[in-house]
């Protein structure tokens, strides 16, 4: 960073051009030495206050809005403003006075006691700063555990769901067989009755077309016997 006399010399004289060296608080103007004879020549209603460029912004003076060129010397209460010395007796002669150092001291206590406060609140934001800068370091490693209890709890979750689906698969095999025993168990006896039907059907053919009394009375308690169906299980498949 430039040292405050290094940046004194970027600032170039609003005369010449040249580093500058001086500062008039009146005017406004920025002076290289040589310049500074010739500026003091040029008349100004404002006067002149030439300072070393350095301090030109330390002027704790406060000048006349009326009269530039005069400081201010006392304060008038009915304007609500500094004046100076010319003010007091011309401009301001009948309005109410004080010192400028008693409206100066005033302010200075609303100012300290406006700043007391403002420090105060510095002092807790700067709690709450501190504890907001504590807080953020640890959150990083406080979610990623979040987030491995996560994690975690997935990987439980997987494992329950992968036990229930074995389970699932085994009671689906069983049932499986289960409902295949039961329906070749039916197929079979289904086959022996349609096996039964079919020649009882060829039996009554030929009789159909015999006279053998006998062979008849023989076979008719034989087919007054014979069940039919009359229920079964039906199996749905599982949804």
């Amino acid at each position: 960073m430039a040292s405050r006399d290094e940046a004194q010399h970027l600032v170039e004289c609003d005369l010449c051009q040249q580093p500058v060296s001086f500062f008039c608080r009146r005017c406004g103007v920025s002076l290289c030495d040589p310049c500074v004879p010739i500026h003091l020549r040029v008349k100004s209603k404002n006067g002149y206050d030439i300072v070393d460029y350095t301090s030109k912004d330390d002027d704790d003076t406060s000048h006349c809005d009326s009269h530039p060129q005069n400081d201010c010397s006392a304060y008038c209460k009915t304007c609500d403003a500094p004046i100076c010395i010319l003010c007091v007796s011309i401009k301001h002669k009948s309005h109410e006075m004080s010192e400028l150092s008693d409206k100066i001291e005033e302010l200075l206590k609303v100012i300290t006691r406006e700043n007391d406060r403002l420090q105060s609140s510095k002092h807790d934001l700067e709690r709450v700063f501190d504890h907001m800068t504590k807080l953020l370091s640890p959150i990083p490693s406080i979610y990623k555990k979040k987030k491995d209890e996560v994690t975690a709890r997935g990987e439980e979750w997987h494992k329950q769901i992968k036990k229930t689906m074995k389970k699932l698969h085994q009671e689906l095999d069983d049932m499986q067989k289960e409902h295949k025993v039961v329906l070749l168990k039916q197929k079979k006896e289904f086959e022996k009755l349609i096996g039964k039907l079919n020649e009882i059907n060829r039996k009554t053919r030929k009789l159909q077309k015999s006279k053998n009394i006998t062979e008849m009375q023989t076979f008719v308690p034989v087919i007054q016997k014979q069940e039919t169906l009359s229920e079964f299980s039906q199996y749905s498949f599982p949804t």
